[in-house]
């Protein structure tokens, strides 16, 4: 589903249920209005359960696309269908729709991973 396909059903779709499956510092960073937040591993551990509590209208988001395809399949796989996965993630309504709730607490987790690792390659150099 594309952002504006999607933009286009939050206004005319009162069933259709957003699901954000990153991390809760990623959603609370940038989240699209009335999306939920189930993280993969949670939906993955527990899909069965989510699965008889969606709704038949349910469009799955993530940053990229990858995650969301990981929880399109798990869903699928328990029976569920109508599932879509948002083409091009967040970053791709935001861009062509605007629209989404900000805060600027955290940092996306590859940032942080990153982050992390420079910081630990600087320390190994320092201390060489």
């Amino acid at each position: 589903m594309t952002p504006a396909e999607l933009a286009h059903r939050l206004s005319t779709d009162p069933e259709l249920m957003v699901i954000d499956v990153r991390t809760p510092g990623e959603f609370e960073t940038v989240h699209i209005p009335g999306s939920h937040n189930v993280p993969l591993d949670l939906l993955t551990a527990h899909t069965d359960t989510l699965a008889g509590r969606m709704g038949e209208h349910v469009v799955l988001v993530c940053r990229s696309g990858a995650r969301a395809g990981k929880a399109c399949e798990a869903l699928q796989q328990s029976g569920l269908e109508g599932i879509d996965v948002l083409d091009g993630g967040i970053a791709a309504y935001q861009d062509a729709v605007g629209g989404v709730n900000r805060s600027g607490g955290r940092w996306a987790m590859d940032r942080q991973v990153r982050m992390t690792a420079g910081t630990l390659v600087l320390a190994g150099t320092l201390a060489g």
